[in-house]
C-alpha cells in the first residue's frame, strides 16, 4: 500500500517502539516503561498506556497553541520543526499502530479521537502526542538546536483564516512562543518558506 494513494504503508510492529518514544520519557520512567511492556503481551499493553500516557519529560513537551488546533495547523508545526514525509504512528488503535503515515493524513483520523497516538516525525527529536483527554495533546521536541526551517506569515495566514483573531505577527509570536524553551537566542534568526 502507498502513503501517497491515501492508503496506509505498514511494517511489522517490533518492540522498539519504546526505544522510538525513549527520548521524549523522563529518564528515570524509561527503565519502568520497558519493564511494563515486557513479554508475551508487549505490543497490547505498550498500546493500552498510550492514552494517559504521564511520563513524558517536561523539558520536551510543547502545547498547542489553539490557533494551530486543526490537523493542517499542527502538521504545519511539525514541518516547520523538521518532520520527515511520513510519520511512525504508535496507536491504541491497532489499525494505525505501526503504520507509517503523512503527518496530515493521520492527523485527519486522530485529532479530537480520543485514542492514545504518538506520531515520530524524526526520530529521537520531534513527535506529537494525542492523548485521550485534549489537555494532554502536545509536540514533544527535543530542540537542542534552533527549529530546521520556519513558515512565513502569509502561510499561517491562509491556514487560520477562518480565526481572524490573530495578525500575522501574532501568529509568528504564538508559535515561536510554543516551541521554544527559555528566552529567545539572540542569535536566532526566523527564515521563511519561499510564498
Amino acid at each position: 500500500m502507498s502513503v501517497a494513494g491515501g492508503h496506509v504503508s505498514r511494517h511489522a510492529r517490533t518492540p522498539r517502539e519504546v526505544e522510538l518514544l525513549a527520548p521524549f520519557v523522563l529518564p528515570d520512567r524509561i527503565d519502568d516503561l520497558r519493564e511494563r511492556v515486557r513479554g508475551r503481551d508487549a505490543n497490547r499493553r505498550f498500546r493500552a498506556e498510550l492514552g494517559a500516557f504521564a511520563d513524558f519529560d517536561p523539558r520536551w513537551r510543547r502545547p498547542i497553541p489553539l490557533a494551530y488546533l486543526s490537523p493542517s495547523g499542527i502538521s504545519l508545526m511539525l514541518r516547520m520543526l523538521g518532520a520527515d514525509e511520513n510519520c511512525q504512528v504508535l496507536s491504541e488503535n491497532p489499525s494505525w499502530d505501526g503504520a507509517l503515515m503523512a503527518p496530515r493524513m493521520i492527523l485527519d483520523r486522530i485529532l479530537w479521537s480520543g485514542l492514545g497516538t504518538v506520531l515520530i516525525c524524526r526520530p529521537g527529536r520531534l513527535a506529537y502526542y494525542e492523548g485521550a483527554v485534549p489537555s494532554a495533546r502536545c509536540l514533544l521536541w527535543r530542540n537542542e538546536d534552533p527549529p530546521v526551517t520556519a513558515i512565513n506569515a502569509n502561510t499561517l495566514s491562509s491556514v487560520h483564516s477562518n480565526t481572524g483573531s490573530l495578525s500575522d505577527e501574532g501568529t509568528e509570536t504564538v508559535l515561536a512562543n510554543a516551541v521554544s524553551v527559555g528566552p529567545p537566542s539572540p542569535t536566532m534568526t526566523t527564515p521563511t518558506m519561499p510564498g
